[in-house]
């Protein structure tokens, strides 16, 4: 649906979260939704459960948002 994304990034940035890559397959056949993944830059904990607390309410969003945190190895 148009302006989801929008309605996505603009919570990750009402919390200062910015986007390292972005994955959307396109919805299989007779679906009309689909996953989003994204992985973000480094963030504090608190702010990403806050943007998901916003995410969580955009009408359009079906399924409960994942969160995995990815700790670096270097």
């Amino acid at each position: 649906q148009p302006g989801v994304l929008a309605d996505i990034t603009r919570s990750l940035s009402n919390e200062k979260i910015s986007i390292d890559a972005f994955f959307q397959k396109e919805p299989d056949k007779g679906e009309d939704s689909t996953d989003v993944v994204l992985l973000t830059h480094k963030c504090l904990g608190k702010n990403i459960f806050s943007a998901i607390k916003s995410i969580k309410s955009i009408k359009s969003i079906i399924d409960e948002p994942i969160v995995l945190r990815v700790e670096s190895l270097s």
